[in-house]
């Protein structure tokens, strides 16, 4: 049983690795640079219209 509980471990730590250079390169990425305005303005306009709830 603890076996088997390390080697789940181990595949969930290599897919979190995974998952975060995924993340890194897109954080990276040209288009994520070039959409920060927008997501911005998007941020900004829902929490004003969550102000006026």
């Amino acid at each position: 049983m603890a076996e088997r509980q390390e080697k789940r471990i181990g595949e969930l730590e290599a897919e979190l690795a995974q998952t975060r250079a995924h993340r890194d390169a897109l954080l990276d990425s040209t288009f994520w640079k070039l959409t920060a305005p927008a997501r911005r303005t998007v941020e900004t306009m829902r929490a004003v219209r969550a102000g006026r709830g």
